[in-house]
């Protein structure tokens, strides 16, 4: 799930927006009025910087030393980012835009704000005494300081007369700039209010400064720039915001990267008490915020269910299709036909050297899926013991940099996650949680791991570290749609069937005994193999694919094994059962002649030899003393492929070998000319 919240001005920080098509008054030529200078001095010894603390870029590692020579000597030094402006408006209280302390979101990397003087000298805030979200405005104290000088604030104003912006123009300190009052605009949400259009220039960092008359009287409070045009808010309205509540307001809508369905646009509002300190009243906006985010979104899925897969008609076609891929895909609903299918999505491959590979496929934004085949020497208990093993791969095999100096540095390690956990999906497969974060960034990195032969399979996710709680609430249910690729090398297999703990409830159902060199013995629920290595090479490399998949039991989606698959190291010599099912009612013909093709054994399943891509195959129908003719519901195959030319009589030989060993459902073997040999 995608939470989104769209606030009705700016983003946290600096953004931009797009230009109103609004027209405004020509601007006529103010002449020389200027600010006096006693002014001035006193609008900037009013103003103040709004900082926040650098995290120590020396948690985390890199390829090389950072060039931080390469950076202007004040920046490299300076302890704090600079992000926005503050000016006082009595011995104890300030004001600044509300999206610069972004009160209605928790930052693991900045908890702490501050306000920092021409002198450098800091002061943490303390309380908020006014806050107003809609508005973009802010009221608060620090603690430790009074104010000698302080802004006066007029509710009136004239247009085309000068003013003036006070701010911390790219975080270089305040400065203060002339312009001139030119408009006004209706603010975006249904303009109930207009802002302040001025020619004063602004940059990022000027967010929650003061804008200032020929009088040097506030009139407004600089929130944003669109083209080369600043936005204030006017005093008026800031006078209208409460000092008893602090009223949070915004828009959103909740969708699932699997599905192209889309909750309507909504509308939030509540308030939080006030005055209150400053951490006090994010913690309870989040709050609120979390637990809107998990009704809306619960609700969002309560009323979607009936069609998500494996449910309803949507879901048939998938449902009847059998796993085949060595990747990790999803299950997603097509936006044109909105019909359920795996996704098929591109994959992108690194070399992790010594037999090692990382698959990595883009899902949805800041979302992806793949699967990690650990390089010889690593232990599939070792990945899960450490989760920092399978973090390293990752960044090995991404180029993930860091921007220092105009130079990208990739990052090597976020190091130890800061939280580890363990869940089940809907299937009983095991994941495994852990969140990194990257402090340079303020990013959260989650990834769900599950383990598979000689690897893992995974979903990653990549955000703010503010949207982390609304994350892991809304990556829970996506991890019900992963198609995990049970497949890998028989050691592999040997190694992961040792690990009861790692493994999905329905593998406990399974026995898997690997002698390499000798014997392979299979044992489900639905069909058991056995084979010595006269009949099939059982080598340690040779590959083994337990292709998972679905059935309806009792009217239920069950997640049960539909495909064997078994291939000889680095050859194209292999042979796949496959679990073929009934066509639901209603179904088109495709999907009726296909089942036909099965149930009555015809090509490619009438035991013929014929060439398939420069192999010799031969396919049968797998006898079974449980149904019969078209009494089935589902009916398994076997299909042998080898390199090559193959005669008739050698292939119909190694196809009945294999059927010989194959029984299904625990009952007789099967054979290739379909008398049933006895146990």
């Amino acid at each position: 799930m995608r939470w989104s919240i769209v606030v009705p001005l700016c983003a946290i920080l600096w953004v931009s927006c797009p230009a109103a098509s609004i027209a405004s008054p020509e601007r006529q030529d103010s002449g020389s009025e200027e600010l006096p200078r006693a002014m001035k001095a006193k609008a900037l010894a009013a103003s103040f910087e709004v900082v926040i603390p650098r995290p120590d870029e020396k948690v985390l590692t890199y390829e090389k030393a950072l060039p931080w020579d390469l950076v202007p000597f004040q920046i490299r030094n300076d302890k704090y980012y600079s992000i926005g402006t503050a000016f006082a408006v009595s011995a104890t209280e300030l004001v600044t835009a509300f999206h610069v302390l972004g009160l209605d979101v928790e930052s693991r990397t900045f908890p702490d704000f501050f306000i920092r003087d021409a002198t450098g000298k800091v002061f943490e805030l303390d309380q908020i005494t006014g806050s107003d979200q809609r508005r973009d405005v802010a009221r608060f104290t620090v603690k430790g300081r009074r104010f000698e000088t302080w802004l006066e604030l007029n509710p009136k104003f004239e247009m085309n007369r000068a003013v003036f912006s006070v701010g911390n123009a790219l975080g270089e300190g305040n400065v203060l700039r002339r312009g001139d009052l030119i408009g006004t605009i209706p603010e975006a949400v249904d303009g109930e209010w207009n802002l302040l259009k001025s020619s004063a220039d602004v940059n990022g960092g000027n967010s929650g400064g003061p804008l200032l008359d020929l009088q040097g009287r506030v009139i407004g409070v600089v929130l944003q720039r669109q083209d080369n045009i600043s936005l204030s808010l006017p005093v008026a309205e800031l006078l209208r915001v409460s000092k008893e509540s602090a009223t949070f307001f915004g828009k959103y809508y909740i969708d699932f990267p699997m599905i192209p369905e889309q909750s309507a646009n909504k509308t939030y509002q509540f308030d939080v008490p006030l005055p209150a300190p400053f951490r006090g009243v994010k913690a309870s906006a989040t709050e609120k915020l979390k637990a809107l985010n998990e009704r809306e979104t619960q609700a969002f899925l309560d009323e979607q269910a009936p069609s998500l897969f494996p449910s309803g008609d949507s879901s048939h076609e998938a449902i009847l299709g059998i796993p085949s891929s060595s990747d990790t895909e999803v299950y997603q609903k097509s936006e044109e036909t909105r019909i359920w299918s795996l996704s098929d999505v591109a994959v992108n491959a690194t070399d992790l050297g010594n037999n090692g590979e990382l698959r990595v496929s883009g899902l949805a934004k800041a979302i992806a899926i793949g699967r990690i085949r650990l390089p010889d020497g690593t232990s599939v208990a070792g990945l899960f013991r450490d989760p920092r093993v399978f973090m390293d791969y990752l960044y090995k095999g991404l180029n993930i940099p860091l921007q220092v100096g105009g130079q990208k540095i990739r990052i090597t390690s976020l190091g130890e996650p800061f939280r580890k956990s363990t869940l089940t999906d809907r299937w009983g497969r095991p994941w495994f949680l852990a969140i990194w974060l990257n402090p340079m960034s303020d990013q959260v990195t989650l990834a769900y791991t599950t383990p598979i032969p000689g690897g893992a399979a995974f979903l990653i996710r990549e955000l703010r570290s503010a949207t982390l709680r609304d994350a892991e609430f809304d990556t829970r249910p996506m991890l019900n749609f992963v198609d995990v690729p049970y497949s890998g090398r028989l050691k592999d297999w040997q190694e992961l069937m040792k690990l009861p703990e790692l493994l999905p409830e329905a593998f406990k159902t399974m026995i898997l005994q690997i002698d390499v060199g000798r014997s392979l013995d299979f044992r489900s629920p639905t069909l058991s193999l056995s084979l010595e290595q006269k009949e099939w090479p059982i080598e340690a490399n040779g590959w083994l694919g337990l292709g998972m998949g679905f059935r309806i039991v009792d009217g239920r989606p069950a997640w049960t094994l539909r495909r064997v698959f078994l291939q000889q190291d680095e050859k194209d010599d292999y042979f796949t059962i496959r679990d073929h099912l009934r066509p639901f009612p209603g179904m088109d013909d495709v999907w009726a002649n296909s089942w036909n093709t099965v149930v009555r054994g015809l090509h490619p399943y009438d035991r013929q030899l014929f060439s398939e891509d420069g192999s010799s195959a031969i396919a049968m129908v797998i006898p079974s003393p449980a149904v019969t003719g078209d009494d089935a519901d589902s009916r398994m195959t076997l299909y042998l492929s080898r390199p090559g030319a193959m005669t008739r009589s050698q292939a119909r030989k190694d196809l009945g070998v294999l059927a010989d060993s194959i029984t299904i459902a625990g009952a007789a073997r099967a054979s290739a000319g379909g008398q049933k040999v006895a146990q």
